[in-house]
């Protein structure tokens, strides 16, 4: 989805007001390059719309695919260079932030499985040898590769969650020194997400960063993908993806 959401994101406010012929019901109205995106955008609600998931961990581990989803549209398809920038004295960079946030979704999972798993004459806190490895958590490259990195670690905690089963959601865990359960560690995967994220946007708002109104649709779009990433399954999201590229791609070739 990133390389797609990335060229899209280069359509810019002329553009999206240019003329578009929705080829699938060729007889209506000439259209505009935004009413692309908003179709685009009703696909992935309908998808969202027939998604389910067995359990309140999967559920809320899809509130955290949304809530990446989200970190995902704000930043496909910005300049590499943003990612080191310093947008005020003593404020991380975007790169610190996104390693913090991969280091926590790290932190999380190995947290959460050893609160599931341990016996009750083992300690509530994890071991540290049970804990992620440093190189875990290293965040190099670009955009893409940051938003890739994460998207891995996030694919790997709900694999590995997302069958939790209803009676394990009080098992005990601490979090901050805080004497926590399991629901309340599925329900931070998100909430944490959602923090970074804001702390991202402000740091675009400090850089200069002004958001086109195709960058506005298209993170929603990918929000509500996430929505229904797990549940729709690879061949779907291909499918949907390639759609979405040639519509992409049509349009961009007209600029």
């Amino acid at each position: 989805m990133i390389s797609w959401l990335a060229e899209a994101s280069r359509i810019d406010d002329a553009q999206i007001q240019g003329p578009w012929t929705w080829a699938e019901s060729p007889s209506g109205e000439t259209l505009q390059v935004r009413n692309a995106l908003y179709l685009l955008l009703e696909r992935e609600q309908d998808a969202a719309a027939a998604a389910t998931y067995a359990t309140y961990a999967a559920q809320q581990l899809a509130l955290a695919q949304v809530a990446f989803g989200d970190l995902r549209g704000l930043l496909a398809g910005l300049n590499d260079e943003l990612l080191d920038a310093s947008p005020a004295p003593g404020e991380w960079t975007i790169r610190q932030t996104l390693k913090h946030a991969l280091e926590v979704e790290l932190s999380y999972r190995t947290n959460t499985e050893w609160a599931v798993a341990r016996a009750d004459s083992e300690p509530i806190r994890r071991p540290d040898a049970l804990g992620p490895r440093p190189e875990e958590s290293a965040l190099e490259g670009g955009i893409d590769a940051a938003l890739t990195r994460i998207a891995g670690a996030r694919a790997r905690s709900d694999s590995s969650l997302a069958e939790t089963k209803s009676e394990a959601l009080t098992r005990p865990s601490l979090w901050a020194g805080h004497e926590v359960d399991v629901a309340f560690r599925l329900r931070r995967f998100a909430s944490h997400l959602v923090e970074h994220t804001i702390q991202v946007e402000k740091a675009l708002d400090s850089l200069g960063v002004r958001a086109s109104e195709a960058r506005r649709i298209l993170r929603r779009i990918s929000a509500v993908r996430g929505r229904h990433e797990r549940a729709t399954g690879a061949a779907g999201l291909a499918g949907m993806d390639a759609r979405a590229s040639a519509w992409i791609a049509e349009i961009r070739t007209r600029r």
